[in-house]
């Protein structure tokens, strides 16, 4: 019921008992050894993050509650069944965070390269490795300091170019149409096979617009920078065309919608 509440005159007054009930259950728990924590509790911080997400007045309580237990016990990453899914799923939270309020990611990304993700080729496995390198994207991007390193940004750069190349053909698009003259819409239209695609291509394409938009090269004075500024933006857009166009295409992927409302919020600020 509660994701139904914004776009509906529906009422939701059930969510905010449970939700109290749960935080009940949860604080005596959280206030006590580190060590106790199991993967049930990370789980249950997840989903009350999403009922989070969908409050007006969004403080990010339980996803900087989340990314403590897992800066704190970097085993739940690696040690597959619920805690490695979950925590997959608290690095996407994280992801969205960062996005739309412009901010450095709360987790530490190097627990996450022990994840069976690296090692496996199924299609969640490769939308995992996507949204790392997002993160990867956003890290970089919203360092503390704001200086950016060109020789990590061209690192970062050539593997995020790389990944289409990377993928199996499985994994690709079945059907893509870029045109704008044979559509009503301005968006491109692209079909994906599975869900987990959906979200390893928009995954791709935000880590190229946020290494475009904070490209150190932009920002050296010369004649060559305009020209560099005019390139960003058409490759800053083309990528949003496509965020927004794969949740357009694959309606029924829900995260995908919210993955391109989050996208649009990073672009207006």
């Amino acid at each position: 019921m509660r994701p139904l509440v914004p776009v509906s005159d529906a009422e939701d007054d059930d969510s905010a008992v449970y939700y109290g009930q749960a935080l009940r259950i949860l604080i005596p728990i959280l206030d006590g050894p580190i060590g106790a924590l199991t993967e049930d509790i990370l789980a249950a911080i997840v989903i009350l993050r999403l009922y989070e997400e969908m409050c007006d007045g969004d403080t990010g309580t339980h996803l900087h509650g989340s990314s403590r237990i897992l800066n704190s016990m970097s085993s739940f990453a690696a040690t597959g069944g619920l805690g490695e899914a979950a925590s997959w799923v608290v690095l996407r939270q994280d992801i969205y965070w960062s996005l739309t309020h412009a901010q450095p990611l709360c987790i530490d990304l190097e627990f996450y390269k022990r994840s069976r993700s690296f090692l496996e080729d199924d299609a969640e496995a490769l939308a995992n490795r996507a949204v790392f390198l997002c993160a990867q994207a956003l890290a970089l991007s919203f360092q503390p300091g704001g200086c950016l390193d060109l020789a990590q940004w061209e690192e970062l750069n050539e593997s995020v170019e790389q990944w289409p190349e990377l993928q199996p053909p499985e994994a690709r698009p079945l059907w893509v149409d870029l045109s704008e003259d044979s559509r009503a819409s301005v968006f491109p239209a692209m079909w994906m096979a599975q869900r987990a695609h959906v979200i390893s291509y928009q995954h791709y394409h935000i880590a190229r617009m946020l290494l475009t938009m904070f490209n150190p090269q932009l920002w050296v004075p010369s004649f060559g920078a305009f020209w560099r500024r005019r390139q960003a933006d058409r490759i800053v857009a083309n990528n949003l065309r496509m965020v927004v166009g794969l949740a357009m295409s694959n309606t029924s992927v829900i995260a995908a919608a919210f993955t391109a409302s989050h996208t649009l919020q990073l672009v207006r600020a």
